[in-house]
């Protein structure tokens, strides 16, 4: 690629516990990546039924319909073991089921296509 044409372009995903965005650096520049929606933020749900994988905006507004494979709070169990206590007292009050894993680690559970 030549000199004059090169561009330096990175990716970042903020992935939060309530909401996600992802951001382009281009052309010296940050640029906050739209959803479908148009919105710059994105919430950090996903959701399974009977048909599809829905994520984002999809997937919270349809939890109270599906709270069972409605999956959100996630990120505070990653890197956790399922014992540790704070865990255990998280998942007592969401509505989806989490396991014990491999090695200990939280598994969620849900049911897709069956």
């Amino acid at each position: 690629m030549s000199e004059s044409i090169k561009k330096e372009l990175a990716i970042s995903i903020d992935f939060g516990s309530s909401f996600s965005s992802a951001a382009v650096f281009i052309n010296e520049k940050i640029e906050i990546i739209p959803n479908e929606e148009g919105d710059l933020l994105t919430h950090t749900y996903v959701a399974f039924n009977e048909t599809d994988i829905l994520i984002g905006d999809a997937a919270y507004k349809q939890a109270y319909r599906n709270p069972l494979n409605t999956i959100y709070n996630f990120k505070n169990m990653m890197g956790k073991k399922f014992s540790d206590p704070l865990i255990q007292m998280e998942i007592k009050h969401l509505p989806y089921k989490v396991e014990a894993g491999p090695n200990d680690s939280p598994l969620i559970v849900v049911t897709y296509k069956n």
